[in-house]
């Protein structure tokens, strides 16, 4: 446990001074603070550990000041365009957030809980951009059940040095909020000489579909024939387009090697996808680069053998035109190009 003391400023109500004997948590010092002043005024805290009884021994106290804005300050505010999400295992969330105030500014992903087990999660605490989405990271569940992951949500400001510091030292922060995303497991493979029996993920993608064509083909064949719009609003067309082309024998798959696939829908004005086989879990790098070779996207993550995709947000590249996307592992490298539509 521990035990902490405050001193606040004049001015500074809502302060109970301190406790003994407190668990340490998210939540262990709880105090609604408000001052009076038009401007911001600071509260203190000592914080010191303490052993368990019967000794009770006290280690070394930490000291930390808490800024409070004053009644010119304007809170920091953001919103979600979702607080829960449901998403398939290999792909990363959804939700954007939003920051109102200061319209622009960055956010914090304060805290991640992660119970289910779900891997690939970027580790907290991390910053995102105005309306990025909260996790950059592929998600992957391994079980067999839904595994849920909770986002704590933290807006904030720049602070009297008007410095961003990722939402510490004197940075103003706002009311946190949470981001539920339940991530399904691996979908299961369908026999269709059966239409009912369903197959575990144990073996791999396979490179070609039963009419001996490529799937990366087969997938832009599929999107190519319908509108750009059409394509963008059918958000699990890949998945659909994939299970279409999935061989009926789990046992007749080929092992896939390396291989970069045309991005789906393209061209595109909103949002893409990106779908890659690895021979082997390994590292790789996604790199998306204008004409003049300038880097506009990267993204270094551990990915699993087999089938891997990765979505792209055309608002994270602040570019339009013909594009060019990279995979590198430290055994493959090759690159493609995408097309994205003013919008």
């Amino acid at each position: 446990t521990f035990e902490w003391a405050a001193t606040y400023d004049r001015n500074v109500s809502g302060g109970s001074g301190g406790a003994k004997g407190v668990s340490f948590g998210l939540a262990s010092i709880n105090e609604n603070l408000s001052t009076k002043k038009r401007y911001q005024t600071r509260a203190y805290y000592t914080i010191t550990p303490v052993g368990p009884a019967p000794t009770g021994c006290t280690s070394t106290s930490v000291r930390i000041t808490i800024t409070i804005a004053g009644k010119k300050t304007s809170c920091p505010a953001a919103t979600p365009s979702a607080t829960t999400e449901t998403i398939a295992h290999n792909s990363s969330p959804k939700t954007r957030v939003d920051v109102t105030n200061p319209n622009g500014n960055s956010y914090l992903v304060f805290a991640i809980s992660n119970s289910g087990g779900v891997k690939g999660i970027t580790p907290a605490p991390y910053t995102r951009v105005d309306t990025a989405t909260i996790d950059p990271g592929i998600l992957k569940n391994n079980s067999k059940v839904n595994a849920v992951v909770t986002y704590t949500i933290v807006p904030y400001s720049y602070g009297p040095n008007k410095t961003d510091n990722g939402g510490g030292k004197d940075d103003i922060i706002g009311a946190s909020f949470t981001v539920v995303v339940t991530v399904t497991p691996a979908p299961g493979i369908i026999d269709t000489d059966e239409g009912t029996s369903v197959h575990s993920v144990t073996g791999f993608l396979p490179k070609k579909a039963n009419n001996n064509k490529p799937v990366g083909d087969l997938l832009q064949e599929e999107v190519t024939s319908k509108s750009v719009a059409d394509a963008e609003n059918e958000s699990n067309l890949p998945l659909r387009a994939l299970n279409d082309y999935l061989i009926a024998n789990p046992g007749a798959m080929e092992k896939p090697q390396f291989e970069l696939l045309q991005n789906i829908p393209n061209p595109f004005q909103s949002f893409t996808k990106i779908g890659f086989y690895l021979g082997e879990p390994t590292e790789a790098v996604i790199t998306i680069r204008d004409l003049k070779g300038s880097i506009l996207y990267r993204l270094k993550a551990n990915y699993d053998q087999g089938w891997n995709q990765l979505d792209i947000n055309a608002g994270e590249l602040s570019a339009s035109g013909i594009l060019f996307y990279t995979l590198e592992t430290p055994r493959f490298s090759e690159t493609k190009k995408m097309v994205v539509l003013n919008r």
